[in-house]
């Protein structure tokens, strides 16, 4: 007997799950805003607090073990000490900031490089790249040549997906006045500077007065890579609406599919909104690729909505294939969607083990609060809404509260500051999709080195699989000298999402360090003070 066709889907949406459990790792750390981040693992999402500050557009990546490894913003590029980069400055970079859009992808083929993206502010709009090498300067990395400068009037729109073959990236940006996305091939060679151009979709509004969604909306592809959705104005600035296009990893085409119209949902413009052309419309795809999931604000203070798309449906059903879940966004806020994303599926998509074959498996989509949900309150939040991939689909209908969490594990946010929004990053990389064969615990365990090596006053820990989960984080080191003697055991520091060796004054020479949880040990590594 053949199985049926809803047997069949739920298997494919379980093996999507499979790879994106190991794709994922590289998008394990999110900048959130000055003071926190959100970190990932198999089976936690946690709030952690940091001293630095990052702007309110950024884009960061980890390694593929899932720990932190570069950032990019306002104040340049930065390794996981926050240090800036030799030549990673604004100024060396000839960036001018505050910026439009980040984004960071690595580099196809061997070695630890990485090839970050900006899209510059009008008047500028322009939008280039870079290289960073991260296995120089002793692994603190440096910046390799200047910017390549690839095109002019761009939008902040930025995204990217691995090409057909697995082997590079179609980096996607758009023109700021036409009806032009620009697709660039990134290869182990580096970048081709001649676009795949495709004329699709409704232009964009030329010199609009306003910061409006035509420069700054939502961008992004789904896991598989194979359809894309922008968030853009519709009739005119007061009116948004989400074009689906599907895209041709072979050769970087695009072609309109479908149009998802704000009002037909319900928001309506708000003549109170000082900025009319930004409205309350965010999504994001299931890890599928299936559904489509969008946030949107109606007029005045009724609730917002998010509104589910089975995209199985020909674009002239999906108005009657929209699930919508009430009241999952603030009252009455002004969407500052010009500082990045405010919805966002999970990197793993779900928060608990892998799932197995034939169970189903829960999702989470994350919603960024723009404001404090209570007005006495003078916490930002997330709120967090759980869905369900069961053999028919996935389905929304469960949210935490309180809201007032950041965070799985109940923390709060200990800062006031405005936040930014959620990064878009690239879903699928080329040097991790492929499922492979998991190593045994301990081995899995194993610290397997420091950056940079050799270090002066501190450097990162460097594990084989994440480090926050309950349990497995390391909380002493013990340095011994070269005859095996112990000479100093202090706590293992923490930076934002980074694990971090202090030297503490110890003379220069090597050492061999021992890294321990409560109750085991995880490894050791051989260090080189200078």
């Amino acid at each position: 007997m053949r199985p049926g066709k809803h047997v069949i889907g739920a298997l494919v949406a379980l093996v999507c799950l499979a790879l994106a459990a190991q794709a994922q790792q590289r998008n394990f750390n999110w900048v959130f805003a000055s003071g926190a981040w959100l970190q990932f693992s198999a089976d936690t999402m946690i709030s952690v607090p940091m001293a630095d500050t990052v702007s309110l557009r950024n884009a960061s990546i980890s390694d593929v073990n899932g720990q932190f490894a570069l950032l990019a913003d306002d104040f340049g590029i930065r390794n996981a000490l926050f240090q800036t980069l030799p030549g990673g400055s604004p100024a060396d970079l000839g960036w001018n900031v505050p910026a439009a859009n980040y984004l960071i992808v690595p580099m196809p083929g061997p070695g630890d490089r990485y090839a970050v993206f900006i899209t510059e502010e009008a008047p500028t709009a322009r939008a280039g790249w870079v290289e960073v090498d991260l296995g120089a300067n002793g692994g603190a990395g440096a910046v390799v040549g200047t910017t390549n400068w690839l095109m002019q009037n761009a939008t902040a729109k930025l995204t990217a997906t691995t090409d057909a073959g697995e082997t590079g990236y179609w980096v996607l940006l758009h023109g700021d006045a036409d009806d032009a996305f620009h697709a660039y091939h990134l290869l182990a060679s580096g970048l081709d500077p001649v676009p795949v151009v495709s004329h699709a979709g409704t232009p964009y509004l030329a010199s609009a007065p306003e910061r409006n969604m035509d420069r700054y909306g939502k961008m992004f592809f789904s896991f598989q890579g194979d359809r894309l959705a922008v968030v853009k104005n519709d009739t005119s600035l007061d009116t948004n609406k989400a074009e689906v296009f599907n895209f041709n990893r072979a050769n970087g085409v695009l072609t309109h599919w479908a149009d998802i119209s704000l009002q037909e949902y319900g928001a309506h413009s708000d003549p109170e909104h000082p900025l009319p052309g930004l409205r309350m419309l965010e999504g994001d795809f299931d890890l599928s690729g299936r559904y489509l999931y969008f946030a949107i604000r109606p007029m005045g203070i009724t609730p917002g909505l998010v509104h589910q798309f089975d995209l199985e449906s020909v674009p002239d059903s999906l108005v009657n294939s929209a699930f919508h879940w009430i009241g999952v966004t603030s009252l009455n806020v002004v969407y500052d969607g010009e500082h990045g994303a405010f919805i966002a599926t999970a990197p793993l998509g779900y928060d608990h083990d892998y799932p197995q074959l034939g169970s189903p498996a829960s999702g989470t989509l994350l919603l960024r609060m723009p404001v404090p949900l209570d007005f006495y309150a003078t916490l930002p939040t997330v709120q967090f809404i759980r869905f369900t991939w069961m053999p028919w689909g996935p389905s929304l209908g469960w949210s935490e509260n309180p809201v007032y969490q950041y965070g799985r594990n109940g923390e709060y946010l200990q800062q006031t500051n405005v936040l930014g929004g959620f990064p878009s990053p690239c879903k699928r990389y080329c040097d991790d999709i492929t499922v492979g064969v998991p190593q045994p615990a301990d081995e899995a365990r194993s610290l397997i080195g420091i950056r940079p090596n050799p270090m002066q006053a501190r450097a990162v820990l460097e594990f084989s699989a994440p480090a926050i989960a309950d349990g497995l984080g390391p909380e002493t080191v013990i340095w011994r000298d070269a005859l095996g003697r112990e000479v100093k055991c202090s706590h293992v520091a923490r930076l934002g999402p980074s694990f971090i060796l202090e030297r503490d004054g110890l003379p220069g020479g090597l050492y061999v360090v021992e890294v321990r949880t409560k109750e085991r040990s995880l490894g050791v590594v051989k260090v080189a003070c200078e």
